[in-house]
């Protein structure tokens, strides 16, 4: 109902302003419903669920506009939201909140050092990702020489194998624990953006279309995979505040996801869109030195029905 560009904005900004808060609520009654042995795959399912709406979502909505005009996209948006309400209503239990606790505890609690490590490599995580998907136009037709058609099943794959990642990585969560996976997304996350990186020199930007969704599938697997251990990470060190630290988490993701698009944007009018993976290893490899000191220095616990078994017992 929008009579004009201000006022789409603002509606805008509040629903941006409500999805921020649904977000981690998701995430910690995910994990609230879950056997604590579980709790990986449970998060893990619901970043699935994020991830898949990314990469459904954006062209549904084109497709909608297209046809019926953009306010076409939102409708379709709130009839969808009001049925998973009722939904929700009508199928989800009850939970107990935390402990009560005033604003000044609950802002210590985000303060630890701890915390702010894990949110400070979802800020660095999310812009080295996120940094590569917003410009996959301009990385796609300088390491093939093609765009436009190519570029649908180029990110239809890397949707498929971010939320591939998403689960499995939820389960190897649960399997190994939250610290290990989280280091091997990132890992993940570093070396695919390095190899983006070198194939332009090494192809000549002839670099077939089949061999670039190759290396998109391996790194949206890695570049998704990440949200589930590193939610999971969160709610083991944070304790009783741990909606509070998916919620600063959930902060930090959009931060990167802001500064991939700026960083991005600045390198791409600069050197072109074969530098992006650079700046995004970059970017991924300070990621990659913060988390493992966190790690080092505050690790979490495996999964105990999963953790190895003392002799004797």
């Amino acid at each position: 109902m929008a009579p004009g560009y201000v006022t789409l904005m603002a509606l805008r900004v509040c629903a941006a302003l409500v999805a921020a808060l649904i977000t981690p609520v998701a995430f910690a009654m995910a994990a609230g419903l879950s056997a604590p042995e579980r709790t990986g795959r449970a998060v893990g399912m619901v970043a699935a669920g994020l991830t898949v709406s990314l990469f459904l979502g954006v062209p549904a909505g084109t497709v909608l506009g297209a046809a019926f005009g953009w306010r076409a996209a939102f409708v379709a948006v709130a009839v969808l939201t009001c049925l998973v309400l009722f939904a929700s209503a009508a199928s989800l239990p009850s939970l107990p909140g935390s402990p009560q606790a005033g604003p000044r505890e609950q802002f210590k609690a985000l303060t630890r050092p701890a915390i702010l490590f894990c949110v400070t490599g979802t800020v660095l995580g999310a812009s080295c990702g996120f940094m590569t998907y917003t410009y996959v136009a301009p990385i796609t037709m300088d390491l093939t020489g093609s765009s436009g058609v190519v570029l649908a099943p180029l990110i239809a794959t890397i949707g498929v194998a971010g939320a591939l990642g998403t689960l499995v990585c939820g389960r190897a969560t649960d399997r190994w624990g939250a610290d290990r996976v989280l280091l091997v997304t990132f890992v993940g996350m570093v070396v695919t953006s390095a190899v983006l990186a070198l194939l332009v020199p090494l192809t000549g930007g002839g670099l077939p279309v089949w061999a670039l969704g190759g290396v998109f599938a391996v790194w949206g697997f890695a570049a998704w995979g990440f949200a589930a251990p590193m939610s999971a990470r969160l709610l083991g060190l944070a304790g009783d505040a741990g909606t509070e630290a998916l919620a600063l988490n959930t902060g930090g993701l959009y931060v990167g996801t802001a500064v991939a698009g700026m960083v991005g944007g600045a390198v791409v009018a600069t050197f072109g869109g074969a530098a992006v993976p650079v700046a995004a290893a970059c970017v991924g490899l300070v990621a990659l030195v913060v988390m493992a000191l966190s790690v080092r220095r505050y690790p979490t616990a495996v999964p105990e029905p999963l953790a190895p078994q003392r002799s004797g017992t």
